[in-house]
């Protein structure tokens, strides 16, 4: 079986993220004996995990306006690019990681248009944090078949106004190798036996997005 999975990301921390879920991804595939293929746009770190960079938009990030004023046209430009290999090579999936601004676009241009992609959302701005009120979210539930959420109030945020989401939690705990337990935290940082203290063990990792995406190409 021979799938092709599309990946949208930016800046430095996308890259990672989309690292991750790219290597859980291949593994699941594997498992699966599924012949699959990932490319899009990332960074380096998605390079080494066996995915094919249509272009590194690491290079084009930056922090503050001012900072990102010069970066307008090439980032337009690398979105036109996207949306034509899209058009031209139709994956089976297209995953958009964080990068609010181009995903946006990109998801909202690709729902108008007559490609029926299914388009996943992970990591999706943090509307729930900087909202007030009972607001419209961004459009990104109008074209998104599934929300991969990495915290609880994100999915309830997006799922009271509609969307289809799924709680993953944070994709960093992939990196964690053991989580504390109550006994070990407290031999280490010995606290007074008056003070209060709290351990807490999120579980939840990409390899769940993994599953539920390898299993849509399979039913699908």
């Amino acid at each position: 079986m021979n799938k092709k999975i599309f990946i949208s990301t930016g800046e430095v921390s996308g890259d990672l993220h989309g690292s991750l879920l790219s290597k859980a991804l291949l593994d699941e595939a594997k498992k699966k004996s599924i012949d699959l293929e990932i490319c899009g746009l990332g960074g380096e770190r998605m390079k080494k995990e066996g995915v094919k960079v249509l272009q590194d938009t690491t290079s084009i990030s930056a922090i503050g306006i001012w900072e990102a004023l010069p970066l307008i046209i090439p980032t337009i430009r690398i979105q036109k690019r996207f949306y034509k290999f899209l058009k031209k090579y139709p994956p089976d999936c297209l995953i958009l990681i964080d990068y609010m601004g181009p995903n946006i676009k990109i998801g909202t241009q690709l729902k108008r248009s007559k490609i029926n992609i299914p388009i996943f959302y992970y990591i999706a701005p943090q509307e729930w944090a900087y909202r007030v009120g009972n607001n419209n979210s961004t459009n990104l539930i109008k074209f998104s078949d599934k929300i991969f959420a990495i915290f609880k109030k994100e999915a309830a945020f997006y799922k009271k106004r509609g969307g289809n989401v799924f709680w993953v939690g944070h994709p960093l705990i992939d990196l964690t190798k053991k989580t504390s337990t109550k006994e070990r935290c407290q031999n280490y940082f010995k606290p007074s036996p008056r003070s209060k203290h709290h351990t807490f063990n999120a579980r939840i990792k990409t390899s769940r997005i993994a599953i539920y995406i390898t299993y849509f190409h399979e039913s699908g």
